[in-house]
C-alpha cells in the first residue's frame, strides 16, 4: 500500500509538472519548422502553419479571447522559421506566389516586421495562456 501511495504521488506531481516541459503550442510546429528535402515538402508545411495562423485569428476573433495571443505568435514565429530553414527554395516560392504579388523575400520581411512589433503582447500571452 504504501508503495501504491508513493508511486501514485509520484505520477500526480510529474503530471502537474509536465506543463513546464511540454508547450503543446510550440510542439506543434517542430516538425513543420526543419529544413525540408523538397520544395513540395516546405510548401505544404508553409501552407499547414498559415492554415493555422488563419484558424487561430477566426477563433480569436470570434470568442476575444486573450490565450489566443500565444497560439497566434507561436504560429506566426514558426511560419518565419520554415523561410529562414528553407531558403534554397526562394527561387519556387517566388514563382508560385507571384499571384498573390509578394516574394520570399517580402514576405519573410513583413512577417518579422509584424511578429518584432508584438513582442510585449507575445510575452503577455503566454503568461495569460498558461494562467488559464
Amino acid at each position: 500500500m504504501m508503495k501504491f501511495l508513493q508511486f501514485t504521488t509520484a505520477m500526480i506531481l510529474g503530471l502537474s509538472a509536465m506543463h513546464v516541459f511540454f508547450d503543446f503550442v510550440e510542439d506543434q510546429f517542430k516538425t513543420l519548422i526543419k529544413p525540408q528535402a523538397t520544395y513540395a515538402q516546405f510548401q505544404k508545411n508553409f501552407d499547414t502553419i498559415l492554415g493555422e495562423i488563419e484558424e487561430i485569428s477566426e477563433r480569436g476573433n470570434r470568442t476575444k479571447d486573450m490565450k489566443e495571443i500565444y497560439p497566434m505568435c507561436v504560429a506566426m514565429k514558426s511560419a518565419i522559421t520554415v523561410m529562414k530553414n528553407n531558403q534554397k527554395f526562394k527561387a519556387e516560392f517566388d514563382k508560385d506566389y507571384k499571384k498573390f504579388d509578394t516574394s520570399y523575400n517580402d514576405t519573410l520581411a513583413y512577417a518579422t516586421n509584424g511578429l518584432s512589433d508584438k513582442k510585449q503582447a507575445c510575452a503577455d500571452g503566454k503568461k495569460y495562456y498558461f494562467a488559464q
